[in-house]
């Protein structure tokens, strides 16, 4: 009597790329970092110094296992090379390092995202589409100055976030990784006056708040902007942005110093503001952006609101990116246009991008637009668009 079983066989590679990040992962020199759903690319620029798009070589490819959805870069203080934090569809999230002796990624420290809103309780929260993540926020010693961790918010589940923690410790030490499930739901439900239970919000887009040297308030909370859209049945949809207080060692999330209701609908990006060049650290400039179709905001953790800019973009913007010199941004929307917002001028300035090719493509949907207008504004910033 024969047993059963199933033959796997994988037949063709994803082809598909779900993120782009840019960042040293072998060496000191930038690479461009693509992840497909089951494995992990790293690109470099030809040794010629050529920086034609077309003429980058594939220098370490590493498989991943249980469907790969996010990538991020995080650099180690001083260690030329940096790491790829990497997310996957199970909910698992692992720190690889390159090692030079195998030429490959090697898994440092991994952690699962509790999938519960309470320890007692057994029932899982809902997950949503996607991955909806902050970009890493490295924290600092207040009387060293030097980097001693870094910081990711992930919205994975409903009226759930989780935020990623790696402790570097010194150079010779393995990095230590953990996730803090923080709910969300007390804290907005109070800003809006109503409760969410029921029907809880869509989380947009996340930044953390620079506001002091070392990124915390005098209680030790980071100060997080949540960006979430209330899509209550029977009513119109509404957007708001909260800044909360994240309470890292208790695992609760507090009331910030303020929110913002009833934002123009077409707001849907946060971005932390760029730190200026001669390292100025003041309310004006450490913030963070929020950008819809028709003007970017820049709010501080402790003031708010600080300074305005009003444009008009063919779409939605999806994506923005530091590029060239301190303080320009390119943003990118879902129609595929890009828009440079300059924040060192006072006032802000910005101006449209064009290309020699049509970015936009009338017969892709606008969310499959909105993903290659991420993908290819990454890539366009490693080659130095």
């Amino acid at each position: 009597m024969s047993r059963g079983g199933i033959l796997f066989k994988r037949i063709q590679s994803a082809s598909v790329v779900s993120s782009a990040c840019v960042g040293a992962f072998t060496g000191s020199l930038p690479q461009l970092a693509l992840s497909t759903r089951d494995r992990l690319q790293v690109w470099s620029r030809p040794s010629d110094g050529s920086t034609c798009e077309r003429e980058l070589q594939l220098c370490v490819e590493a498989p991943i296992y249980g469907g790969l959805e996010y990538t991020a870069f995080l650099q180690r203080p001083g260690n030329p090379r940096g790491y790829a934090i990497v997310i996957t569809a199970d909910c698992t999230c692992s720190l690889l390092g390159y090692n030079p002796a195998t030429d490959s990624f090697e898994e440092e420290s991994a952690t699962t995202l509790n999938l519960l809103d309470d320890a007692s309780q057994t029932t899982s929260l809902r997950r949503v589409d996607g991955i909806t993540a902050s970009e890493p926020f490295y924290v600092r010693n207040s009387r060293t100055k030097e980097v001693h961790s870094a910081l990711i918010a992930l919205s994975l589940f409903d009226r759930n976030i989780h935020v990623i923690e790696v402790n570097w410790g010194s150079l010779s030490e393995i990095p230590t990784l953990r996730a803090a499930p923080l709910d969300l739901l007390v804290t907005l439900s109070a800003d809006l006056e109503r409760d969410l239970r029921d029907h809880p919000p869509n989380i947009l887009s996340l930044a953390f708040c620079p506001q002091h040297p070392d990124g915390v308030d005098f209680e030790g909370n980071y100060a997080l902007a949540v960006l979430y859209a209330d899509e209550p049945p029977g009513a119109l949809r509404t957007v708001h942005l909260s800044c909360v207080a994240a309470d890292m060692r208790a695992g609760v999330v507090h009331p910030g110093a303020w929110c913002v209701r009833n934002m123009h609908p077409t707001t849907h990006l946060l971005h932390s503001s760029i730190t200026r060049a001669d390292g100025v650290s003041d309310a004006s400039h450490q913030g963070i952006i929020a950008f819809s179709s028709f003007g970017a905001s820049l709010y501080t953790a402790e003031l708010g609101l600080q300074q305005k800019l009003k444009w008009s973009l063919t779409g939605i913007p999806t994506c923005a990116t530091p590029i060239g010199a301190e303080g320009l941004l390119v943003v990118g929307d879902n129609s595929g246009c890009l828009t440079a917002l300059n924040t060192e001028c006072r006032p802000w300035r910005c101006c449209a991008i064009t290309c020699d090719g049509d970015l936009t493509v009338p017969s892709v949907p606008p969310f499959e637009m909105a993903h290659s207008a991420f993908v290819g504004l990454t890539a366009a910033a490693f080659c130095g668009l």
